[in-house]
């Protein structure tokens, strides 16, 4: 477990201030936002007030943003001879709201994919562009959580660039990058 960079305290009634000037920090934000029928999904952010911040597990995992089921590695343009067209700039990413049982996941996937002796450099490039804003867990966990029996809640110990945790009515916000503790804007 890595202790935090740096911690802050914000005051509840602010948190939609810091999530505006967060989503200034990136290409596409990403968060947990819920469907008519109640489902929570982790989908592109329009505004704050598209997301949402009271959920237990999301229907589709954060995961699915940095290991999505297809993906375009090239294209091959008509010509004599064709020429191949490389993909081009990741966006950069804000995941906002992800839960620590989330947070370890994707953990799990750099793991995996960054840590072997061969790196997938589709996956890196994505990573690389992406900052996570963890949510830790306020309510106890109920059945569908696993965190209990995985030891990855109700707060995540590492893995996170920040981390919000409501206590009262303040959040306590965790630095857990370098990077971001330098006040440096996701890449």
């Amino acid at each position: 477990m890595m202790p935090a960079l740096a911690t802050y305290s914000l005051p509840a009634n602010r948190l939609e201030e810091v999530i505006d000037r967060l989503m200034a920090c990136a290409d596409e934000v990403i968060g947990p936002t819920r469907t008519p029928p109640g489902d929570v999904f982790f989908d592109v952010i329009g505004s704050v007030d598209d997301i949402e911040l009271q959920y237990g597990n999301s229907l589709v995992p954060p995961t699915s943003v940095l290991l999505p089921m297809a993906e375009e590695m090239f294209r091959v343009l008509p010509g004599d001879p064709p020429r191949i067209e490389q993909r081009g700039l990741e966006p950069s990413r804000l995941l906002f709201g992800v839960r620590p049982c989330d947070v370890a996941a994707i953990q799990r996937l750099d793991h995996f994919f960054l840590d072997g002796e061969f790196e997938d450099d589709l996956y890196g490039a994505r990573r690389s562009r992406t900052m996570i804003v963890a949510l830790a867990c306020s309510e106890k966990a109920d059945a569908r959580c696993f965190c209990s029996c995985c030891d990855t809640g109700p707060y995540a110990k590492e893995g996170y660039d920040l981390q919000l945790s409501l206590v009262d009515n303040t959040y306590l916000v965790e630095v857990g990058s370098k990077q971001r503790a330098s006040g440096r804007a996701p890449p």
